[in-house]
């Protein structure tokens, strides 16, 4: 139907643009435009006299999104740093799972569940947090990380070839995917190198700049 009729697709990352090539749509009339990120809000979001959090997990709470793979780094991380705090933003149908191994595991002073969460509420959680923890398991993209990457935050996450178009600098990158305790390792070593931190949180916060709806917009409009 596409073929037939659109005179133009967009598709909402580049694995799907080029899903479409191969299937014979022609390449010149295909564009790939990631969505966008209102930062008027996280700017007008002061940033706190200190961090509150080590991390802090922002998603729905499905298995995709890898909700129980953040406990669980979080669950090798205290073993090495018994004081580390986490927070997750998010709710969904992994939540039951979450909340029991987090009990399970006595963790409940060191990861704070804080349910769903938007606009300056969110902004400042993610503002009293040093890192983003994204364990996605299956990911082409998505606007999570670069809402972390707009408050200043550094980004570990599994390593998934997505990324390579929509965060290709600001992100550290773990593999294989779902390798919770190599993630955990990655975490330790960025929140104890503080030139690393600090280079890989400049490149966070100047790629979030292109995330901004004013310029998804234009790039759609042109």
């Amino acid at each position: 139907q596409m073929r037939r009729h659109a005179d133009t697709v967009v598709t909402c990352n580049e694995a799907d643009r080029e899903v479409f090539i191969r299937d014979g749509y022609p390449a010149d009339r295909l564009w790939s435009i990631y969505g966008g990120v209102d930062l008027s809000v996280c700017d007008a979001v002061p940033e706190p006299s200190e961090k509150t959090y080590d991390a802090v997990y922002m998603a729905r709470f499905h298995p995709q999104k890898g909700p129980l793979e953040a406990v669980q780094t979080w669950g090798h991380l205290l073993r090495r740093k018994p004081d580390a705090r986490l927070a997750m933003i998010g709710n969904g149908p992994e939540e039951p799972a979450v909340r029991k191994w987090i009990t399970d595991h006595g963790l409940g002073k060191n990861i704070t569940l804080m349910g769903y969460m938007d606009g300056k509420a969110k902004y400042r959680v993610l503002k009293a947090s040093r890192l983003f923890l994204h364990p996605a398991v299956y990911e082409t993209g998505g606007m999570a990380a670069a809402e972390g990457m707009a408050a200043g935050l550094p980004v570990l996450a599994f390593d998934h070839r997505g990324y390579d178009y929509c965060y290709p600098k600001g992100m550290v990158r773990v593999a294989p995917v779902g390798d919770t305790g190599k993630l955990a390792l990655a975490v330790e070593k960025l929140l104890s190198d503080e030139k690393e931190y600090e280079r890989v949180k400049k490149e966070a916060l100047e790629l979030s700049r292109t995330w901004d709806w004013s310029s998804r917009s234009a790039l759609l409009l042109e």
